[in-house]
């Protein structure tokens, strides 16, 4: 989806590229019971959080009634099976206002609302939505290189776990930090393969 940006250009906010798709995996792997995701895009995610046989509900905030219309109007939902597709409720709210009705307990949270990779806001953002969900556990987009871009300097030291493990405390949320190979090793790898993708 590529929308002007009022300079005569124009940027993309949504796609299927590798990378999104990379970028958006564990969202999906990690999901459970009521899922609750900030930004509909164009319904990668949520298509595939609702065939995750670990969620029950997935609640998808967005904003813009215009993406909501695309959604529909490439009829995601029926392309999915129908105790998945049934999984999808779509509500039309700002990620940093909504919340949950008093008897929907929110299991897993993933947040994706940003143009960019890592926004300077996003961190806080993540922490508002979160302030009104009470998650058990979330991921955002880009969660990885929130918390390693200030630590590069101790990246392979033996100071880098623990350096990490103190971000992840200072954000006071509950992040998903249980991943295969350990959470310092695989923020490490994501990292040095994206600065390696980047062109000279």
């Amino acid at each position: 989806l590529l929308r002007k940006n009022g300079q005569g250009g124009w940027d993309t906010w949504m796609s299927l590229s590798p990378f999104e798709i990379e970028s958006q995996e564990l969202a999906c792997r990690h999901a459970r019971g009521h899922t609750v995701v900030m930004g509909l895009g164009m319904g990668w995610v949520t298509a595939n959080i609702a065939l995750n046989p670990a969620v029950e509900r997935v609640t998808v905030v967005e904003r813009d009634p215009e993406v909501i219309a695309l959604f529909q109007h490439m009829q995601v939902l029926e392309g999915l099976p129908p105790e998945a597709a049934a999984k999808i409720h779509i509500e039309q709210a700002d990620a940093l206002q909504w919340r949950p009705a008093p008897q929907q307990a929110v299991d897993w949270l993933y947040a994706d609302i940003w143009l960019r990779l890592a926004e300077p806001q996003a961190l806080a953002e993540v922490q508002q939505m979160q302030a009104h969900v009470h998650a058990t556990q979330l991921y955002f987009w880009g969660l990885e290189w929130v918390l390693a871009a200030p630590l590069q300097a101790s990246w392979g030291s033996p100071s880098w776990a623990p350096a990490l493990a103190e971000a992840v405390a200072a954000t006071r949320l509950p992040l998903l930090t249980a991943v295969d190979g350990g959470f310092a090793p695989w923020v490490e790898r994501i990292w040095r393969e994206r600065l390696a993708r980047r062109p000279a």
